[in-house]
């Protein structure tokens, strides 16, 4: 069995756990990948050095080969990073009571403040507004 730390409270930093990822894939992977919320387990989820990562931040080529070529690993890497929220906290919940107004206000406001970073992000990925890039 894989080995990670236990869940974080909402909120406080990343540390690796995976329990988001292990329940459904985010928006992101659902348009890159073309997968469905209901498929369960991410499928671009790795685990590595005792913690899980999003694979489509750490090995973008590995899950979108053609686009890194065109628009770069270190863009793709970047932009997903942005879009799955990497450096805002833990947003997964256990039960609706967990989320406080002010850690949901200021995940709103990182969102918000960040709006242009990732309308950039979205279209090195290709997707934008739930769309796929034709």
């Amino acid at each position: 069995m894989e080995e990670a730390p236990d869940r974080p409270a909402y909120g406080s930093p990343c540390n690796g756990c995976g329990v988001c990822c292990k329940q459904e894939p985010c928006p992101l992977a659902v348009r890159v990948l073309r997968v469905s919320y209901e498929s369960g387990r991410c499928p671009a989820l790795e685990h590595a050095d005792g913690a899980y990562r999003c694979g489509l931040v750490a090995n973008p080529a590995k899950y979108a080969k053609a686009r890194a070529m065109v628009k770069g690993k270190k863009a793709l890497s970047d932009g997903a990073a942005v879009l799955i929220g990497a450096g805002f906290g833990c947003d997964y919940r256990t039960s609706r009571g967990e989320e406080t107004d002010e850690i949901a206000a200021r995940i709103s406001r990182i969102i918000e403040d960040n709006r242009k970073e990732a309308d950039r992000a979205a279209l090195a990925w290709g997707v934008l507004d739930g769309r796929r890039e034709k």
